[in-house]
């Protein structure tokens, strides 16, 4: 049997019967991976720009807010308080105001004490004196005596409405914690340093040189 070889047509030939390459039916387009990533950094890029905007018009709002503030500060007068501490004299300072009232409220309150001790120094035949030669030193028993007057006239003049018997009760508690004889010592260790001395008051003296005591308390304040 006798074969035939197949024959090789011409280029020109295959290109007439098969047509023009460019009108020939191209396969479908199938993803790979380089143009999924070609993809993505698209989509990537875009976001970027998205962020970077929303971040250029939170910055510019911000600037606004800023300057607004700004100019409301400058522009609005500051507020002014009134000062707690008014003036009553226009040749008084407050703060000189101030010092005098509390020198005055500190030597009131101190000369009531002082007029009780001096009252009950006097009851029983003491007095304050300039001459250290004259000092003399008080019994115990007077001193807590003196003690107790100078914490009732206190509580007294401090609160005018507690009764005797609240007071004699407060007056008992500094007794008893040793409070009103420490008071009336350092009164006296002060008056010393003031060059007024605890000595006998020669009037209230008898012939034989006894203190005389009084049943009726003088009158401390006028």
């Amino acid at each position: 049997m006798k074969t035939f070889e197949p024959i090789a047509l011409p280029k020109h030939l295959l290109s007439a019967i098969s047509g023009p390459e460019e009108t020939r039916p191209r396969p479908p387009i199938e993803l790979y991976d380089g143009a999924i990533q070609q993809i993505s950094a698209v989509d990537l890029t875009s976001l970027v720009w998205i962020t970077g905007g929303l971040a250029l018009i939170t910055i510019a709002l911000a600037a606004i807010t800023v300057v607004q503030f700004l100019r409301r500060s400058v522009v609005q007068p500051p507020v002014k308080v009134a000062d707690p501490v008014a003036k009553s004299d226009s040749s008084c300072l407050p703060l000189s105001h101030a010092d005098a009232l509390s020198n005055e409220l500190n030597r009131r309150y101190w000369a009531v004490q002082i007029a009780a001790m001096e009252h009950a120094l006097a009851k029983h035949g003491y007095q304050f004196g300039e001459s250290i030669d004259e000092e003399v030193a008080l019994p115990l028993e007077v001193r807590l005596i003196v003690a107790d007057h100078i914490m009732r006239e206190r509580k007294s003049w401090l609160f005018p409405r507690l009764s005797a018997a609240e007071i004699a009760k407060d007056v008992q508690l500094d007794a008893d914690s040793g409070y009103s004889l420490t008071l009336m010592d350092e009164l006296v260790l002060c008056s010393r340093q003031l060059n007024r001395y605890i000595q006998y008051h020669n009037a209230l003296h008898d012939q034989f040189g006894e203190a005389n005591t009084f049943t009726e308390p003088l009158a401390l304040r006028s």
